[in-house]
This record gives C-alpha cells, sequence and structure tokens, in this order.
C-alpha cells in the first residue's frame, strides 16, 4: 500500500491533545496510520496581521455591534501562505491536509493536491457561531470566497457532518462535487472498556456534563434537569467538568465540580474516563455546536447522550437509537422527562448504549475517517495516473 508524503498543515500544535478539542492530534493519528507519513506544518502565527484584525474587530464590535471574521481572511490567509510556501520547500510532498484550513490554503499557489476538512461551513455556520454572527457585509462576502477559494484548490473537502457539507453543497452549487461528509471518531486512544450488560443505576442517576462554558453549552439547563428529577423523587447527581458553575449552583450537594480535565496529564485523562464508565447519562443541552466530538467519546462508552437538536449533532446521535436530541426552545423538564422514560424502561436504556457503542465502533472512531479519507485519496491519484 502506497504511502504519501504528506504536509500536514495546521494553526495550532498538532501533538497538543487540547487544541481544537483533541481533534488536530488524533486526525494526524490516523493519518500516520492509514494514509502515509505526515509532517507537520504549524503552529501558525499570522504576525502583525493577526494583531491589527483582532484590533479592528474589537474595536467595530464596540462601536457598531459589527464584527468581522478575520480569522478566515484573505488578510491571513495572505501571511499564512507565505509561512507556509517556505515549509513547503524545505520537503517533497504528494498531499496537503489542512484541517480547519479556510485560510491556510486560501491564498497557495503551489500546484501540491490538497484535502480541506472541517468541522463548519461558512454557510452552516453564518449567524449561528457566535463568531460568525452580526458580520459586516464586506465580511460575509469575504469569509464566502476564502472558503471557496480553499474548496477549489483542493481536490477533496470533508466536512464532519450533514449539517456543514449539505450547506456547503448548496451555497458552492459549482463546487459541490468537491464536497464529502466523513464524520469525526472520539479522541481516544483505543477503544475503552464497554459492559453490554451494564444497566441504568436503581440508587443514584448520574449525569455528566462536559463544558468549557457554563451557559453556552448549556449547563444552566442540565441543572434545572437535576433540579426536575429531584422533584420527581429521583435521586440523581451532576458532575460538571470543563468549567465551575456559578457559586449558588455549587452550593447543591448534588452538584459534584472537577473542574478542568487536561488530556494532556494521565491522571486528569483517567479521572475522566472514569466518569465516562461511571455515569449513566451524558447530557449537553448546547446552545450551539459545530460537531460535537464529546459526542463521539460518549458513545465510546455506550453511554447514552442527550443533547439539544442543533447544528451537527444530528449528525452524531440517532435520535431513540444512541440518544435522544431535544428541541432548542425546550428546557430542563423536556430533558428529565426523558431520562425518567428511560429509567421505566431498562430493556430500552440498555438497547441504547449497546447501539451507541456499535455506532462507535463502526462510525465515530478515527480509524473509520481514515480508512475512509484513505479510499477518496486513492480514487484521486489512480484517477491522475489514468490521464
Amino acid at each position: 500500500m502506497k504511502r504519501y508524503r504528506i504536509a500536514y498543515i495546521t494553526l495550532a500544535d498538532a501533538n497538543d491533545r487540547t487544541t481544537w478539542s483533541g481533534t488536530n492530534f488524533y486526525m494526524l493519528q490516523s493519518i500516520r496510520k492509514h494514509l502515509g507519513d505526515a509532517k507537520t506544518l504549524g503552529p501558525l502565527y499570522g504576525g502583525w496581521r493577526h494583531r491589527v484584525a483582532s484590533i479592528v474587530n474589537f474595536l467595530l464590535l464596540r462601536l457598531t455591534g459589527k464584527r468581522i471574521n478575520y480569522r478566515d481572511s484573505f488578510f491571513l490567509a495572505t501571511a499564512y501562505s507565505k509561512k507556509i510556501e517556505k515549509l513547503l520547500k524545505e520537503g517533497t510532498y504528494d498531499l496537503i491536509i489542512a484541517p480547519a484550513g479556510t485560510a491556510t490554503l486560501a491564498a497557495l499557489c503551489n500546484s501540491i493536491p490538497s484535502v480541506y476538512i472541517n468541522d463548519r461551513s461558512i454557510p452552516s455556520g453564518l449567524n449561528y457561531h457566535p463568531i460568525l454572527t452580526n458580520l459586516t457585509k464586506h465580511s460575509q462576502n469575504a469569509s464566502f470566497l476564502c472558503e471557496a477559494k480553499a474548496i477549489s484548490r483542493s481536490f477533496l473537502t470533508v466536512y464532519s457532518s450533514p449539517w456543514a457539507s449539505e450547506a456547503a453543497k448548496t451555497h458552492y452549487s459549482d463546487l459541490s462535487q468537491k464536497i464529502s461528509c466523513i464524520p469525526f471518531g472520539a479522541n481516544e486512544e483505543a477503544p475503552p472498556m464497554f459492559n453490554h450488560d451494564k444497566g441504568v443505576s436503581k440508587s443514584s442517576i448520574q449525569l455528566l456534563f462536559i463544558g468549557v462554558k457554563w451557559t453556552e453549552k448549556g449547563g444552566d439547563i442540565a441543572y434545572e434537569t437535576l433540579l426536575k428529577l429531584h422533584e420527581a423523587g429521583i435521586t440523581a447527581q451532576l458532575h460538571v467538568v470543563g468549567v465551575t458553575p456559578p457559586t449558588e449552583i455549587l452550593d447543591n450537594p448534588n452538584v459534584i465540580s472537577h473542574g478542568y480535565l487536561n488530556k494532556n496529564i494521565a491522571a486528569d485523562f483517567d479521572k475522566l474516563k472514569n466518569l465516562f464508565l461511571t455515569s449513566d447519562f451524558f447530557i449537553l443541552p448546547t446552545r450551539f455546536e459545530a460537531y460535537g466530538l464529546v459526542f463521539c467519546e460518549a458513545a465510546s462508552y455506550g453511554l447514552p447522550a442527550i443533547a439539544t437538536r442543533t447544528g451537527g449533532i444530528p449528525g452524531i446521535i440517532q435520535h431513540g437509537k444512541t440518544g435522544i436530541l431535544i428541541s432548542y426552545d425546550q428546557r430542563g423538564d423536556a430533558y428529565a422527562e426523558e431520562i425518567m422514560d428511560l429509567i421505566k424502561k431498562p430493556e430500552v436504556y440498555l438497547e441504547m448504549r449497546r447501539a451507541a457503542r456499535k455506532h462507535y465502533e463502526e462510525t465515530l472512531n478515527w480509524d473509520a475517517f481514515g480508512l475512509s479519507l484513505r479510499k477518496k485519496v486513492d480514487d484521486y491519484f489512480s484517477s491522475k495516473s489514468n490521464l
């Protein structure tokens, strides 16, 4: 099997398990395993252009309430391209792979075939994610153009969810044949332990919430869920990872805050794994989510997820089969009702656990991602050689 020589371009350090929720790191391992020898070209910084752009954005937001999406702009793409072109000349490459590579690919002028990968497209994220909300008209158009350039100069564009890929296919209709959807995988070194016969707890329901921002990830709704369960006479605890809840919530003895757990630290990573293993439900009533790798991780432990029907999440959670999707405008009572319904149906809960794990084993893992990407890359180079 051919081993491709790959330039793996990321803005952040690809060897850091904490950047982009670990996507850069685990994707790199998958690419090295299934595609070839990948050299990391990064981290990259936009220098003075980045500083100027962030200041302009800050002032514009304060004065007008509008913002610019400088992260996906030619202003920064120009700075990145000069650095990348220099780094590329130091090696010989068959292929460029650029995760979150809108700005790293848009201004490149070399002839090396490239793959552009992202968890959201500009059309799907516009007026959805905060950094893509209230953009000036000029910045909107510039963002679309920047992504179109990245797609155009690549032979393959991969989005992690139908939410992102379908929006891109519709908006960039003349480039739709280059766009595919390949789900990202759970950020695990190896498949975690799984007990096929572990049912829902009979004594105390353990809820797991993971997010670095309390309100944006729906922490207040998760807490409402806890209160509703107790009102119904069900003993439950809410384990919070990644963010410290407000003081008045921490005063509740049934809220256990574990703080930020760094996957680069073995003890923290082990603690996180144990929380996945010992919890009954993963709950994340997030207000927005481009993809949600944490749902893949929950599935790897066979942990049913209860989350908002928003963004890329429906591409991960199979409603009623591997988890439950709740309407965006629903609050804690709706989440509690779904949990209580599953508690009353232990056989349904058990099947949901097994289905979640199966979905992870078949789709939501980085081997599956790497194999799917490998086939598409092979098909491209095969078609080139037959010309």
